[in-house]
């Protein structure tokens, strides 16, 4: 036995069942559509958040890159390596 086609099943019902069924069926479709479209508007400003810290946090990490290059105190130099042997007895 074949299952019947939509069509073959709407002829089969009466016209107020049909009509009740299509109107549940596209309230609740409709209620779907926008539980999405506020999810959807939800991750959208998540996004945009997160974008905007993502910048803010290249911004502090190039300002720190730029420091740590022009700064002298993080320059290793032999008298520092040699403080650093002395001060942990690597000798």
């Amino acid at each position: 036995m074949t299952t019947p086609s939509p069509e073959q099943l709407a002829a089969m019902i009466p016209p107020n069942t049909r009509l009740y069924v299509e109107g549940v069926a596209r309230g609740a479709t409709m209620e779907l559509a926008d539980r999405l479209h506020k999810a959807v508007a939800s991750l959208d400003d998540r996004l945009t958040e997160i974008e905007r810290l993502l910048q803010n946090l290249n911004g502090r990490v190039t300002l720190l890159e730029r420091r740590y290059q022009e700064d002298d105190k993080f320059a290793l130099t032999k008298a520092r390596i040699a403080r650093f042997i002395e001060e942990h007895d690597l000798k």
